[in-house]
């Protein structure tokens, strides 16, 4: 039986993380198996784009969208997924509500729930407070 907390840990590598412009890169030298500051990177994240590559590629993605045959083409895919999700939802929607029904409070909305944000002010008044207590 699988057992989740039972699970052999794999040898530690030496392998250091650092911030750089608010990512955190990893460093590690495989040949030496060293960890250094100055080591290659684990994996090489990349950069960020300025203003200028992003209003280029903003300007490509503007030119697709107003592309009649591209919104031909996309609205045709769009219906046939569309279609093939209510194919699905035809063959599978009363097998999906009896398990649903299986498995008591696990979907969204008859989920066990506890609200601890309470407002004491709210519930009475200092006449009412003081008559309960006593």
């Amino acid at each position: 039986m699988y057992d989740p907390f039972n699970i052999p840990l794999k040898p530690p590598c030496n392998a250091v993380y650092k911030m750089h412009h608010g990512v955190y890169q990893v460093f590690w030298d495989p040949a030496n198996d060293v960890a250094t500051k100055d080591a290659p990177l684990l994996w090489k994240a990349n950069p960020l784009p300025d203003v200028h590559q992003f209003l280029r590629g903003l300007k490509d993605v503007m030119t697709a969208v107003q592309n009649p045959a591209c919104k031909s083409f996309c609205y045709k895919r769009l219906k046939y997924l569309e279609e093939k999700f209510n194919l699905h939802l035809m063959f599978n929607s009363p097998a999906e509500v009896t398990e649903t029904k299986c498995n008591f409070h696990r979907d969204f909305y008859n989920v066990r729930k506890v609200d601890t944000h309470i407002h004491h002010s709210a519930c009475m008044q200092q006449k009412h407070l003081l008559r309960f207590i006593r």
